[in-house]
């Protein structure tokens, strides 16, 4: 039954996993708490998560993740969200730093395993 399972989500097409991640994660924060968890499990040791946005900075990414070498910075958003324009800044700075990965995340990305190849990865995925 699981494998049969597994074959049918791998023939599905992406908007049927796009309306499945959204009944997964309803929220935001339920994604946050799989990938932290994830991160755990996958020895990202050093986690921050922005508790109150509104004593950062304006645009912050929700959360940073240190294993070295690597150092995402992560911003989650639901399917329909959109950067605002100090996230955007944010992103623009954060990407041409040496060193330093930048993702936004949603729903879809952890059903695709796109979140658990980069966090397994011993670097940077291109």
């Amino acid at each position: 039954m699981p494998t049969e399972l597994a074959q049918d989500l791998q023939l599905a097409t992406p908007e049927f996993m796009e309306t499945l991640a959204h009944f997964v994660f309803a929220r935001e924060r339920d994604l946050q708490q799989v990938v932290f968890g994830a991160a755990g499990i996958l020895g990202w040791a050093c986690r921050y998560h922005t508790y109150d946005s509104r004593r950062s900075p304006s645009g912050f990414p929700d959360a940073v993740f240190v294993r070295a070498p690597r150092v995402l910075f992560v911003e989650f958003k639901m399917p329909r969200g959109r950067l605002t324009k100090d996230q955007e800044r944010w992103r623009d700075e954060l990407c041409t730093s040496p060193g330093v990965e930048y993702y936004v995340w949603r729903p879809i990305d952890w059903m695709s395993g796109e979140i658990l190849n980069r966090q397994a990865s011993a670097s940077a995925i291109s």
